[in-house]
């Protein structure tokens, strides 16, 4: 997949977790180191991906809760990675298709933060 601009392929990706049921998140940004600052590279994940740890860096541990909140992190490896080449168009290198949790009903998509 080829587009030209980041901006549509943040659109060609929210589109795809739309319509199998999932959010996304953007994170890691690579940019060159001359002058022009050019994005390079961008990753979009699952809004799933990561874990939850406390501030000191250890895992939250079993304790008192006023009330249940379900996990929204489950280290979820679903990805797409937007790469700029040398023609200056953006191309996807690298691209993960599977969850490692339950996805949303169509019905729910519209919850979605990246809606």
């Amino acid at each position: 997949m080829i587009r030209d601009t980041i901006d549509e392929m943040y659109e060609l990706y929210r589109a795809h977790a739309r319509s199998v049921g999932f959010s996304v998140r953007k994170t890691t940004n690579i940019f060159s180191r001359d002058d022009n600052n050019v994005l390079l590279s961008k990753l979009y994940v699952c809004s799933c991906n990561g874990i939850k740890i406390r501030k000191n860096g250890i895992l939250p541990e079993k304790r008192k809760v006023k009330r249940k909140i379900g996990i929204t992190k489950t280290n979820c490896k679903a990805q797409m990675r937007a790469r700029l080449t040398e023609d200056g168009k953006y191309e996807v290198p690298k691209y993960i298709l599977q969850h490692n949790h339950t996805l949303t009903r169509k019905e729910w998509n519209h919850l979605h933060r990246s809606e």
